[in-house]
């Protein structure tokens, strides 16, 4: 390539070579020299945060030119540092974030154990529902709150129970369906 062209390089592209003058040769070098005395200039040692309490964490980190993130986020400032990343004594650029994990000071708010009241509901036992119409079974049913499906579905309230499912005399919970089987009535 011949002297005093640049060539610029990105993911996508190379763009084609510039003519540039003396003064702007002078100027890159002058940036990456300044650039590279700033790097070297500007590392600074992480304090030991361990122990101290997130306010005087914060104050230290600000004078320093560090950043804070705080783990709970919602801590209070009396909080105390039980682990830094990076650790004491790294050396880190400035605006670094420093991660601390903090724990209360004092032991949090404690409440009396609250006995809650145990409830049992009492068992069903199911009814004998055989030889009874449709109507003489789901009245009986709605008044020990159990539920009732049954077939064929286009049976009519004179049908009458043949089967059912659980049976008779089976403990069950309020809630329970039970299934009939239905035959026409017989006249």
């Amino acid at each position: 390539m011949p002297s005093y062209h640049q060539v610029r390089l990105s993911r996508t592209r190379i763009s084609p070579p510039r003519r540039v003058s003396r003064d702007e040769i002078e100027s890159i070098i002058h940036w990456r020299e300044n650039f590279r005395q700033w790097r070297e200039e500007s590392l600074i040692s992480v304090p030991d945060l361990r122990k101290r309490q997130v306010g005087e964490v914060r104050r230290m980190l600000d004078r320093l030119g560090l950043r804070l993130s705080v783990n709970p986020p919602n801590a209070g400032s009396e909080y105390r540092v039980y682990r830094q990343s990076p650790g004491a004594g790294t050396e880190v650029r400035a605006g670094t974030v420093v991660l601390v994990d903090v724990r209360a000071d004092r032991p949090t708010a404690t409440f009396p154990a609250v006995t809650v009241p145990t409830v049992i509901i009492p068992k069903l036992t199911v009814p004998n529902l055989r030889s009874k119409s449709l109507a003489d079974a789901r009245k009986v049913l709605e008044r020990l709150g159990l539920g009732l499906r049954y077939s064929p579905r286009n049976a009519g309230e004179n049908y009458w129970v043949s089967g059912q499912t659980p049976p008779a005399g089976r403990k069950v919970d309020q809630g329970t369906v039970l299934n009939l089987t239905l035959q026409p009535p017989i006249y």
